[in-house]
């Protein structure tokens, strides 16, 4: 899920809040606003910022008054929308993270929240390069088995176990096979089909389980419970529905995992910055009081 057309369904779709990372209640961690407000409280005023990545503006959407110039950019244009219509006087300007449109020299301060780290290390490097001498700036990146990648994994598990198994297909096949009636052999083989991969999957579930592949489990199963009660056709389309969400989920959740850095991956991406003409490059475990396992790595660089 690297092209601007796969984040732009996203936001279509999942993202319209605005937010990616939320609680039960729809809420973003405070320590994340805590943490932005800290860093842009240090900035003088009149400084130029820009969010690489920055989707739909989670950093700056809840800045208290300030007078720096905001600009983000994001690979995305639904992204860049949502962002407009949330922060008051931003500028955005769609670009991928590793080819910035922007002169050298040109921004005092840097920051992205879960996003450059999707481009690689060249992103790092083009945010080097339009960074003003003197000026700084701030990164969370993904933690590799940190907070967020320990609910990414099952999701991703269960997601891609969903696929392989061809959960979707066997159980249109079993709708389709009822229509003949139950006692048939075709009704038969749909059914024991059906249960070898329902089993797959459902060894995937457990109280904390979330994702698409426990939406498709738990719907399934309640429609075919209740299956007097539901048009065939109505089951058949859910179902092609919820094969294109977890397609899409499989994607999403691939590069997520894939951005997710080790601390000997961090580490280098500093010593990178600082070949790159960084003065000072350092990085630190982000925590929330919320949670047991990182949340972010923090990552601070001046020029």
């Amino acid at each position: 899920m690297n092209s601007g057309q796969d984040w732009s369904d996203y936001w279509l779709k999942e993202g319209v809040s605005g937010e990616v990372f939320v609680n039960q209640q729809g809420h973003k961690p405070p320590e994340l606003i805590e943490y932005w407000n800290g860093i842009f409280q240090q900035q003088p005023d009149g400084s130029s910022i820009l969010d690489i990545a920055s989707g739909a503006g989670s950093i700056y959407a809840d800045l208290p008054e300030h007078q720096h110039y905001l600009h983000g950019t994001d690979i995305s244009i639904e992204a860049l929308k949502l962002q407009r219509t949330r922060i008051k006087g931003i500028s955005v300007t769609a670009s991928s993270a590793d080819k910035l449109p922007f002169p050298s020299n040109q921004f005092d301060l840097i920051v992205s929240q879960f996003g450059i780290e999707y481009a690689g290390t060249a992103a790092f490097l083009e945010a080097v390069r339009v960074l003003a001498p003197g000026g700084r700036m701030v990164l969370l990146c993904h933690y590799r088995n940190g907070y967020i990648d320990s609910r990414i994994a099952p999701q991703l598990t269960g997601a891609r176990i969903a696929l392989e198994t061809g959960f979707t297909d066997k159980a249109a096949e079993l709708i389709n096979a009822r229509l003949s009636g139950t006692r048939n052999e075709r009704f038969q083989r749909a059914k024991q089909a059906f249960i070898d991969c329902e089993r797959k999957l459902a060894a995937c579930l457990d109280k904390r389980s979330e994702g698409i592949h426990v939406h498709l489990y738990q719907g399934f199963k309640k429609m075919y419970e209740n299956y007097l009660n539901y048009e065939e056709e109505d089951i058949r389309s859910w179902l092609s529905n919820v094969q294109v969400e977890i397609q899409t989920s499989v994607g999403r959740l691939s590069a997520m995992d894939k951005a997710t850095m080790t601390e000997a991956e961090i580490a280098t991406i500093c010593q990178a910055l600082l070949q790159a003409g960084c003065q000072k490059a350092t990085f630190e475990s982000f925590i929330t009081s919320r949670h047991e396992l990182p949340f972010a790595w923090s990552l601070s660089a001046v020029k």
